[in-house]
């Protein structure tokens, strides 16, 4: 009895035959690392309770909404088990259709009564939306969810770090207020 992952359907992203400049590991080497850490996710004995909970259902008391950035893992940062939050990642934490519907499961199907928007410091979306300028579609239609907050974080008239800042605190606020409405 486990939660192992039952099905992996991978998609190479990135431009063809370029090599990344970005480090890292090959497409090769990131698969074996993923299904030896859910081997090991599945062989470990002390997590055979906590995974034998989680075959029964999910009881979370919170939904979190957090920006799909590694550095902000919802789950370390509140120092919480697995099973306890229902956590959305996406990039700049935006809240589209998408998100509302979960948001929406979470609440009228698991009975989660609060969301918590995290907003990070250094936020890419946030600057690349902060930035402007042409953008692929994908990624200008996430950023249009944010360019409200940075209209209200310009007007500030604060310094770089300043606005940059303040457009972080103004886009959690905003997509709070859009989930809640």
């Amino acid at each position: 009895t486990g939660l192992a992952v039952l099905g992996v359907i991978c998609f190479w992203v990135g431009a063809w035959g370029t090599e990344s400049k970005a480090p890292g590991v090959s497409p090769d080497e990131a698969i074996q690392r993923l299904e030896k850490g859910n081997q090991r996710f599945v062989d470990e004995p002390s997590r055979g309770k906590e995974r034998a909970a989680l075959v029964q259902g999910q009881h979370p008391y919170a939904v979190v909404l957090s920006c799909a950035d590694w550095r902000v893992s919802p789950e370390i940062l509140f120092d919480e088990a697995l099973g306890k939050l229902f956590v959305i990642r996406v990039a700049g934490n935006v809240v589209d259709t998408d998100v509302l519907g979960s948001i929406e499961y979470a609440v009228e199907h698991l009975h989660a009564h609060l969301l918590v928007v995290i907003g990070h410091d250094k936020c890419g979306a946030v600057q690349a939306t902060l930035d402007g300028g042409t953008l692929p579609p994908d990624i200008a239609a996430l950023t249009s969810h944010i360019a409200p907050a940075i209209a209200s974080a310009k007007s500030r008239g604060l310094d770089a770090a300043g606005t940059m800042n303040a457009a972080v605190r103004e886009n959690a606020l905003l997509q709070g207020r859009q989930a809640t409405e």
